[in-house]
């Protein structure tokens, strides 16, 4: 019989989608400047490119993780104003070395360790959490790549399920 668990966790908007946000609302102000004392055409273009990229960036504060399991391989995807699904990343069973809570001193030391270490997060973002944060360190094509995820009860029971042997 095969295990299945999936779960959807919103995303925090970080900094960075903010820091596009306000850009794209600067070439709007930009545009307007445009229209009243240079040229009302250019103006125009530039504040219609403005509104379209105010329009993409608000768009991406909306933004949830969809994890997979199923017997331990894990799909995870992103959906954007809960429209929008996208792949990102799956790793296999197989491919996944350790377990570690993403607070726990084992982590801390692979990531002094091994400095060429690829740190994929896909948690909500949300310190606080940090608790429900695991660290999936598995093999990539190039180098081990750490991929955080923050599980909720449900995920947690279904890793230790398929990962016994290679939770810490």
């Amino acid at each position: 019989m095969d295990r299945y668990t999936e779960q959807i966790l919103e995303k925090k908007t970080d900094s960075k989608q903010k820091l596009l946000f306000a850009g794209a609302i600067g070439v709007i102000v930009v545009g307007v400047y445009f229209i009243l004392f240079v040229s009302f055409s250019t103006g125009i273009a530039i504040t219609v490119v403005g509104a379209f990229l105010t329009y993409l960036a608000k768009q991406s504060f909306d933004a949830e993780y969809e994890y997979l399991f199923v017997n331990g391989d894990c799909d995870i995807a992103r959906i954007v104003s809960k429209s929008t699904r996208k792949d990102i990343y799956s790793f296999k069973e197989s491919d996944v070395q350790r377990v570690l809570p993403y607070n726990s001193d084992k982590f801390q030391n692979e990531l002094e360790v091994n400095d060429k270490l690829a740190v994929k997060n896909f948690s909500s973002g949300i310190k606080d959490n940090s608790d429900n944060w695991y660290v999936f360190l598995a093999n990539g094509k190039s180098q081990t790549v750490a991929v955080v995820l923050e599980l909720n009860e449900k995920s947690v029971e279904h890793i230790n399920e398929c990962y016994k042997k290679k939770m810490d």
